[in-house]
C-alpha cells in the first residue's frame, strides 16, 4: 500500500505532519510562557 503512494502525495502528507506539529508545539510553548509568568 505504501509504495503505492506518488512522491508528491508523501511530500503534501510530509509537509501536513509538519505544520501541524509546529502548531502543537506553539500551543505547548504557550501553555509554558502562561503558567511560568
Amino acid at each position: 500500500m505504501y509504495h503505492a503512494l506518488e512522491k508528491g502525495e508523501h511530500y503534501d502528507q510530509v509537509v501536513a505532519i509538519s505544520k501541524e506539529l509546529d502548531r502543537l508545539l506553539n500551543k505547548l510553548e504557550d501553555i509554558h510562557n502562561k503558567t511560568n509568568t
